[in-house]
């Protein structure tokens, strides 16, 4: 025991000070690489609060490939119903499966008809 820890039991050294900085560092530039892959953001104090929580469990790598999984499957569709960062992460849907967009129904109807109203080959309308 050196004569600062002898003085002050409670006292720590600052190595662990800076090394305590310099994790927050890296998870702040980690949650920001993970907010920037999100499609949808709203609520960032939230979202950040649940990154922490997340990256106990996760791993940054993990969590920011299923970000931008989940920002693919949702593109083009309507942001209201896209998950909040913060409910995405609290369950834990970075470790869900890729679901693949469902293909849409055929019409029936051939290029020309879907193009000029009427199939152009064979003159009906």
């Amino acid at each position: 025991m050196d004569d600062q820890t002898a003085i002050h039991p409670g006292h720590r050294p600052k190595k662990e000070s800076a090394r305590r900085k310099q994790k927050e560092a890296e998870l702040d530039a980690e949650f920001e690489a993970f907010w920037a892959a999100y499609p949808r953001h709203k609520d960032k104090a939230a979202a950040r609060k649940a990154y922490g929580k997340a990256k106990a469990a996760t791993s940054a790598e993990e969590i920011l490939a299923g970000a931008h999984r989940y920002a693919e499957e949702r593109a083009g569709e309507e942001e209201k119903y896209t998950k909040h960062a913060a409910t995405w992460l609290n369950h834990r849907c970075c470790e869900d499966p890729v679901t693949p967009k469902p293909r849409p129904k055929p019409t029936g109807k051939t290029a020309g008809e879907m193009i000029y109203g009427h199939d152009i080959y064979r003159g009906r309308q």
